[in-house]
C-alpha cells in the first residue's frame, strides 16, 4: 500500500521490538529481509553487508524509496511534487531558487496539486485557504532560460495572484547565473520549517508532475542555512514586473532545445493515437457531424449566459484520454505554441473512461485558449467560430505534440488557403457536406 513504512533492518532495534510486541507480523519481517537482500543485489553488491538500521523503507507508486531516520538526511527521488511542493502545514510559504521553472509547476503548487481550485473566468487566480505565498528566483533566466512568452506568462501570473506569487531573475550587473535547486518552506511569520536541495528544477519534468520523463534526487538540508542562502540572492534579483527588466535581460522568442517528436499519431487529421503516439489532433468543430459547435460547446463554450465569450475547450476523445498521451485530469501542462506563445492547459471533466479528462482547456483562465485561437485566426475577441471562419483560416484543428522534456508543443499554423483547396489536409469536410 502506498505510504507504507517499515524499518529497513527488521532484525535489529525498533523493528525487532515491534515484531515481538506484535506490531509487525513474522511474515512482514520475513518480507523485509527479502527486500533488503534484493535491494543489495539490484543496487550494489557491496550493499549486501550494509547495516540498514535506522533507515525507513517507504512503498510508493512505482517501487520502494529509502529514507533515513535517527538524524540522517533523507533522500527523495519518487513523486517529488508530493514531497517537495506540498506545504508541510497550513499557512506555510515557499521560497525557491531553481535554475529553470515552468508556469505549470507553479500553478500545481499554488493549487495544492488541483488546478481546478484556482480556475476563474478572469486572469486572476481564485485564491484558496491553503494557497501558499511563493517567492521564486529563476536562476538561469539570463542564460536564455526564460523565453519572452514565459516571461509574459510569469508577469500575468504574478499580477493576477493577489499577492501569492513573486518571480525574480538574477540581476546581470550583480549576480551570475544560478543553477541551484533549493526549496524552503516557512511558517506564517517566516520562520524556516523544512528545506530541500538537489537536482530537481521547479518544472513538471523535474518534479515528476504528470508523465515521469526524468529522475531527480532531493535531500533535506538545514532550513536556516537555506533561508540565509535564499535571502542573499533574492534581495539582489530583478522582479519580473520591474520596468527595467527587459532592458537588462534578453528573452529569446523560442526555446532553443525544443525537439519535436518523430513518432506520428497516424495520418494527418487523426485524433485516435497509436500506442506510442507523440502527436494528437484536436478539432474545433464536430468532426463526426461535419458541423460547427453550437453556442455553449467547444470553441464556442463561452457563448452562453453572462460568460466570457472567449471561454473554450477542445474535446478529448475517450481513446486519447485512455492512451496516456496526456497526464491525469487536472494536471497542468506547459504548452509551447508554434508562434512562440506559452499556454498552460489541463484536462477537465474526466471519469473512469476519461482518466485524462474530457475537455482540454486553459488555466488559470478558461478563456485564454479561446482568445489565443481566435487571435491566430484573425477574428475579433469572443467572436463565434463557425465553419466559414475555419474555411477562411485554412485549418480546423490544432496538433498537440508531446516533447521529450515532458512539455507539449501546439501547432496551429494555417495549412494553405481554406477556400476550396487543401480541405483534407486542413481537417475540413467538403464545403457541400459541411
Amino acid at each position: 500500500m502506498r505510504g507504507e513504512r517499515h524499518d529497513m533492518d527488521p532484525g535489529h532495534g525498533r523493528a525487532a521490538n515491534n515484531a515481538v510486541n506484535g506490531s509487525l507480523s513474522a511474515k512482514t519481517v520475513a518480507m523485509l529481509r527479502v527486500i533488503k537482500t534484493a535491494l543489495a543485489k539490484a543496487i550494489c553488491p557491496q550493499m549486501a553487508h550494509h547495516n540498514f538500521a535506522g533507515y525507513i523503507l517507504t512503498r510508493t507508486r512505482v517501487g520502494w524509496d529509502v529514507h533515513a531516520s535517527k538524524g540522517r538526511s533523507p533522500m527523495f527521488y519518487d513523486n517529488l511534487a508530493e514531497h517537495i511542493l506540498r506545504a508541510p502545514r497550513a499557512a506555510a510559504n515557499l521560497d525557491v531558487v531553481s535554475g529553470y521553472a515552468s508556469p505549470s509547476a507553479l500553478l500545481w503548487c499554488l493549487s495544492d496539486g488541483d488546478p481546478s481550485k484556482v480556475v476563474s473566468s478572469s486572469s486572476d487566480l481564485k485564491t484558496t485557504k491553503v494557497m501558499p505565498q511563493i517567492r521564486l528566483l529563476i536562476g538561469m533566466a539570463g542564460a536564455s532560460g526564460v523565453t519572452r512568452a514565459e516571461h509574459e506568462m510569469y508577469m500575468r501570473l504574478c499580477a493576477g495572484s493577489q499577492g501569492h506569487l513573486e518571480v525574480r531573475y538574477p540581476h546581470p550587473d550583480f549576480q551570475t547565473d544560478i543553477h541551484t535547486k533549493a526549496y524552503l518552506w516557512k511558517d506564517e511569520i517566516s520562520r524556516p520549517l523544512v528545506a530541500y536541495s538537489g537536482s530537481a528544477n521547479m518544472t513538471n519534468a523535474g518534479m515528476g508532475i504528470g508523465n515521469q520523463v526524468q529522475e531527480n534526487v532531493m535531500s533535506k538540508v538545514d532550513p536556516v542555512a537555506a533561508s540565509v542562502y535564499f535571502e542573499q540572492r533574492y534581495s539582489l534579483a530583478l522582479d519580473c514586473l520591474a520596468p527595467e527588466v527587459e532592458d537588462l535581460i534578453d528573452f529569446p522568442v523560442h526555446q532553443d532545445d525544443i525537439q519535436l517528436p518523430v513518432t506520428p499519431a497516424g495520418e494527418p487529421g487523426s485524433s485516435r493515437p497509436d500506442a506510442d503516439a507523440a502527436r494528437v489532433d484536436f478539432y474545433l468543430y464536430k468532426k463526426r457531424e461535419g458541423q460547427a459547435y453550437e453556442p455553449g460547446g467547444g470553441i464556442n463554450w463561452g457563448h452562453r449566459d453572462a460568460r466570457d465569450r472567449n471561454e473554450a475547450y477542445a474535446a478529448i476523445s475517450a481513446a486519447v484520454s485512455r492512451s496516456g498521451f496526456l497526464p491525469l485530469k487536472n494536471t497542468p501542462i506547459t504548452v509551447h505554441c508554434d508562434d512562440g506563445e506559452i499556454l498552460v492547459l489541463r484536462g477537465a471533466s474526466g471519469d473512469e473512461k476519461h482518466p485524462s479528462g474530457k475537455d482540454l482547456t486553459s488555466i488559470p483562465s478558461n478563456a485564454t485558449l479561446g482568445a489565443y485561437l481566435r487571435r491566430r485566426m484573425g477574428l475579433q475577441s469572443g467572436q463565434y467560430v463557425g465553419m466559414e471562419e475555419l474555411f477562411d483560416y485554412g485549418r480546423a484543428y490544432f496538433t498537440l505534440s508531446r516533447l521529450q522534456s515532458g512539455d507539449y508543443y501546439l501547432d496551429f499554423s494555417a495549412l494553405g488557403p481554406g477556400d476550396l483547396t487543401g480541405l483534407e489536409e486542413a481537417g475540413l469536410p467538403d464545403r457541400d457536406e459541411g
